[in-house]
């Protein structure tokens, strides 16, 4: 026998609402964990040769170079690698500012809206300060 929806009692019908609900929270519970986690940008190791060939693409709306950013952050770029060191791994940076240096990541938010980079500071000596992931 098949029973329509009309024919649920409120009881019913509340319950299935916070079971919704529950699912819902739990997977955006998940969700921001996984991004504040490192997200897409934990995907992946550094590999040089790869990271190289993807270099900024204009007009590309993919997150190309994106998972492998924390491990860059984590285990290659370390404070006091030398400015050298940084273009012969990562080859020349595709923005370059007075004492940073920026790589191309992609578009790695979950709207792809905003490009995202890696970004490499240099103290006066030339050697990493810190690195930030950003989103422009």
């Amino acid at each position: 026998m098949h029973v329509s929806s009309r024919s649920k009692t409120w009881p019913q019908r509340a319950a299935a609402i916070i079971v919704c609900i529950a699912l819902f929270a739990v997977l955006y519970a998940g969700w921001q964990y996984w991004l504040y986690s490192g997200g897409i940008f934990r995907t992946s190791g550094f590999n040089e040769a790869a990271w190289k060939k993807l270099n900024l693409r204009t007009g590309d709306v993919s997150c190309y170079r994106g998972g492998m950013a924390a491990d860059m952050r984590v285990n290659i770029l370390r404070v006091g690698l030398p400015k050298s060191r940084v273009e012969a791994l990562l080859g020349a940076p595709d923005i370059k500012r007075m004492h940073v240096y920026g790589y191309a990541l992609g578009m790695c938010s979950g709207l792809r809206i905003d490009l995202d980079s890696l970004d490499v500071h240099f103290d006066a000596e030339d050697r990493i300060e810190r690195v930030l992931l950003v989103q422009h």
